[in-house]
C-alpha cells in the first residue's frame, strides 16, 4: 500500500507542475496537462478501493477536483468530460443509494434534515452528469464511438431518474 500512495503523490506533484509550468510558457501543452489530471483522477480511484464500491468521501473531493482540472485545462476535450461526467454518475448513484438506506434507518425529524442536504448534493451531482455528459457526446467523434453510445445512455438514466425523483417530490407536496 505504501507504494500505492507514493504512486498517487507523485502523479499529483507531476499534475501541479505540469500545471504551473503551462501557465508560465507560451506555448501551453495542455494534452499533457489532461493526461496528468485524468491519470490521476483515475489511479485515485482504482488505489482506493474495489470497483464498483462506493468512493470514500475523503476521496471525492480529490478525484472531482481531478477531473475538473482536465475540463478546465482542455475545454473540448473528450475524454475530459467523459470522465467528469461518469464520476459525478457515480457519486449521485451512490448518494441515492445512501439517501435510502438512511430513510429507511432515521426518525422523521432527523430524516429531513439529512434529506435536505443529501438532496442538494444530489442535485449537484446530477446536474454535474448531464452536462458533462452532453458536452462528451457533443465532442465525441467515431474513434470513441462506443462511449459516445454509453453516455447517450448514462444521459438518459440520469434523466429519467432525476424526473422520477421530481414526481415523487411533486406527489408529496
Amino acid at each position: 500500500m505504501d507504494r500505492r500512495d507514493e504512486a498517487i503523490g507523485r502523479i499529483s506533484r507531476l499534475s501541479d507542475i505540469v500545471d504551473l509550468t503551462a501557465h508560465c510558457e507560451r506555448n501551453q501543452n495542455s494534452d499533457l496537462r489532461v493526461a496528468c489530471w485524468l491519470k490521476l483522477g483515475n489511479w485515485t480511484i482504482e488505489l482506493s478501493n474495489s470497483p464498483g464500491s462506493s468512493l470514500p468521501e475523503t476521496l471525492q473531493t480529490e478525484v472531482l477536483t481531478a477531473f475538473k482540472r482536465a475540463t478546465a485545462a482542455k475545454p473540448n476535450e473528450y475524454k475530459a468530460w467523459h470522465a467528469w461526467a461518469l464520476i459525478n454518475f457515480r457519486l449521485a448513484n451512490q448518494l441515492n443509494d445512501k439517501i435510502n438506506a438512511t430513510k429507511a434507518d432515521m426518525g422523521l425529524s432527523s430524516r429531513q434534515r439529512h434529506s435536505k442536504i443529501s438532496t442538494k448534493s444530489l442535485g449537484h451531482h446530477v446536474v454535474a452528469a448531464v452536462q458533462g455528459f452532453v458536452r462528451a457526446i457533443s465532442l465525441g467523434t467515431k474513434r470513441w464511438s462506443a462511449s459516445v453510445q454509453q453516455d447517450m445512455l448514462n444521459l438518459l438514466t440520469v434523466s429519467f431518474a432525476q424526473l422520477g425523483y421530481i414526481l415523487r417530490k411533486i406527489r408529496y407536496i
